[in-house]
């Protein structure tokens, strides 16, 4: 498989302007915007745990979800063999637990 890795000069920017644009949005507050989350910090045994649950080889989504009015990140999988979904919730949300 080829590597999804992309340079930190072609990624922090695009960080930095969603950052900037996100901040924007949620001080507007503008025709009820909710608050939307700047990303999420994900467990180490995120992985371990889905692999456990879905089998090798489980297709995972990272899906947007609101709940009680906040943007969450919820994990949506399902095993190779595909028969049903499973979701998780494993994220911390930033701005709560950004990186630096």
């Amino acid at each position: 498989m080829e590597s999804l890795e992309i340079p930190s000069s072609v990624a922090q920017p695009m960080i930095d302007a969603a950052k900037a644009y996100i901040q924007s949005v949620n001080s507007s507050k503008a025709l009820g915007v909710y608050d939307i989350l700047e990303g999420a910090s994900i467990p180490s045994g995120l992985w371990a745990e889905l692999v456990t649950v879905l089998g090798a080889n489980p297709k995972v989504w990272a899906m947007l979800a609101l709940d009680e009015e906040k943007l969450k990140i919820i994990f949506k999988g399902k095993s190779a063999e595909g028969i049903e979904y499973k979701y998780f919730n494993f994220t911390n949300p930033c701005p709560n637990d950004c990186p630096e």
